[in-house]
């Protein structure tokens, strides 16, 4: 069994929020910047880095907000959803180094939270929380969001 942790972090500007559109066969998903934990890094580490490599940005404070498994019949994955702000950087395209020359990587953009439900949005389950945890600043705590079986339908 092999066990996978991903990092993703959540960006506001303007509240805006921070998407990365990946394409994948003949559909395009939209997902908040993140990827795989590398062997010796902190989940923060990770957060960092895979933002300044698809979006240019350098992010600081960051704290865990979210938490959502998935599985498969050979795999077990732990999604860590982070909170941050934007410490430096202009927005732009970056890269995905893991896909190499077959970039999944399409379109980095701010929008607006209320539009997540009309788009392919993952995790789908922020769409139902994400706006009133931001008002309230996550004072909840970590919210468990759940486990699920991958793909999800």
């Amino acid at each position: 069994m092999n066990r996978n942790i991903r990092v993703s972090v959540i960006l506001l500007k303007d509240n805006k929020l921070l998407l990365v559109n990946m394409r994948r066969k003949n559909s395009s998903i939209y997902v908040l910047p993140g990827g795989g934990l590398e062997l010796g890094e902190s989940i923060f580490e990770a957060g960092a880095r895979e933002v300044k490599e698809e979006t240019n940005l350098n992010v600081k404070n960051l704290k865990i907000v979210y938490l959502k498994e998935l599985y498969t019949h050979t795999d077990e994955s732990m999604d860590i959803i982070l909170y941050g702000e934007i410490a430096s950087g202009e927005l732009k395209k970056g890269y995905d180094p893991e896909h190499g020359d077959n970039q999944k990587l399409y379109d980095v953009f701010w929008i607006d939270i209320e539009k997540l439900p009309s788009l392919n949005f993952h995790p789908k389950q922020l769409v139902t929380y994400l706006k009133k945890d931001l008002e309230n600043k996550f004072s909840i705590g970590v919210r468990h969001l759940g486990r699920f079986e991958y793909p999800e339908r």
